[in-house]
C-alpha cells in the first residue's frame, strides 16, 4: 500500500466517512419515525451536525492545500517484469486450447 498522506488527512478521511454514514444512519431513522413533537428537535440536530461536517470538509480541502502530498520514491523494480515469459505462453495455451474446443 503506497502512503504519500500524513496522519492527520487520514484522521480528517475516517472521521468524516464515518460522520457521514453516521448522518446517513440517523436521517433514515428521523424520516421514518412517527409524526412526534420532538420531530423538529431532531431535524435541528440533524442539521446542525450536517454543518459541522461541512466545516471539517472545508478544512479538510484546506489542510489539502496547504500540505501538498509527498512524491513516492520509485519502487527498485519498477523496470523489470513480474513474471517470467514462459508461463505466459503456456497460460495463453491453456487459454486457447479451452476456447478451441468449446467452439468445436
Amino acid at each position: 500500500m503506497i502512503r504519500n498522506t500524513g496522519n492527520v488527512a487520514r484522521w480528517f478521511h475516517w472521521g468524516l466517512a464515518l460522520a457521514i454514514i453516521g448522518m446517513i444512519g440517523f436521517g433514515w431513522w428521523m424520516n421514518h419515525i412517527p409524526a412526534r413533537a420532538d420531530k423538529f428537535f431532531y431535524r435541528s440536530i440533524h442539521a446542525d451536525i450536517g454543518y459541522v461536517i461541512l466545516l471539517l470538509t472545508v478544512l479538510r480541502l484546506a489542510w489539502r492545500v496547504v500540505n501538498a502530498t509527498r512524491r513516492c520514491r520509485p519502487s527498485p523494480c519498477a523496470g523489470r517484469r513480474s513474471q517470467p515469459r514462459q508461463p505466459r505462453r503456456r497460460q495463453s495455451g491453456l487459454l486457447r486450447c479451452c476456447l478451441a474446443r468449446r467452439h468445436d
